[in-house]
């Protein structure tokens, strides 16, 4: 079956699912968190994701969250969505306007709203990870989705206890993991990594772009612990 025929079965469902994504919007919308805050959503996030089918692995580098779905041998895709809220007042009367304020980094209060869009975001990526599991039949691979805390901050979250490290453990090539450490060190701090095995060393890969690792289904890489960076490795 033809590329662009596959990709038009897995769309095939979204008008299925405009219903229940339009009032997830709504609800984020209506209750949005400031950076390094979104309790709430993370929650509703990772609910939707098992409920789905995904792997899901929550409290990455806060408030994060890093859902998996392997789906046989592949290409492994990550897709990326922001959670985060602004400090701005909601001014548009409508019906599921936001009326929340928070505690800044500051200490003071002040309003949130989602002025940026990640309540799409978030939305869309949980839309598309519902297509991909419906459609599995479709495609093969490891589809990866990371939904970051903190995207409008981008500064460091403030310092946790060291009982309170994340931890997860993410098929397919360390190209996958590498984009996930890389999004949340700016705005979790510094997360420290450590391949297992390490199959595929950094002068292969820069001597041949276009190779992929001879056991690319089975390069993993351990996200050991997300902390801020003004902490030392243990």
């Amino acid at each position: 079956m033809a590329t662009t025929s596959r990709s038009t079965t897995v769309l095939a469902g979204l008008a299925d699912i405009r219903g229940w994504q339009e009032e997830f919007y709504r609800d984020l919308h209506q209750h949005p968190e400031l950076s390094h805050q979104e309790h709430r959503t993370a929650a509703r996030v990772a609910e939707r994701l098992r409920a789905i089918g995904f792997s899901v692995h929550e409290g990455i580098g806060g408030t994060g969250v890093v859902a998996v779905l392997g789906n046989g041998d592949g290409p492994t895709v990550l897709l990326r969505a922001d959670m985060d809220a602004l400090p701005v007042k909601k001014a548009t009367g409508l019906p599921y306007a936001s009326t929340t304020t928070a505690t800044d980094a500051a200490g003071g209060e002040v309003p949130v709203m989602h002025a940026c869009g990640h309540d799409v975001h978030v939305t869309c990526l949980l839309g598309a990870a519902q297509l991909l599991a419906e459609g599995a039949e479709h495609w093969s691979g490891t589809a990866g989705a990371l939904f970051q805390p903190a995207g409008e901050a981008g500064r460091p979250r403030p310092r946790r206890p060291r009982s309170s490290p994340s931890a997860v453990s993410l098929p397919g090539p360390r190209a996958m993991s590498s984009q996930i450490m890389r999004y949340f060190s700016s705005t979790s701090g510094r997360t420290v990594t450590r391949p297992a095995p390490r199959s595929w060393t950094r002068s292969t890969a820069s001597s041949s772009r276009n190779a992929r690792p001879p056991d690319h289904q089975k390069t993993r890489l351990r996200i050991v612990r997300a902390f801020p960076v003004d902490r030392q490795r243990p």
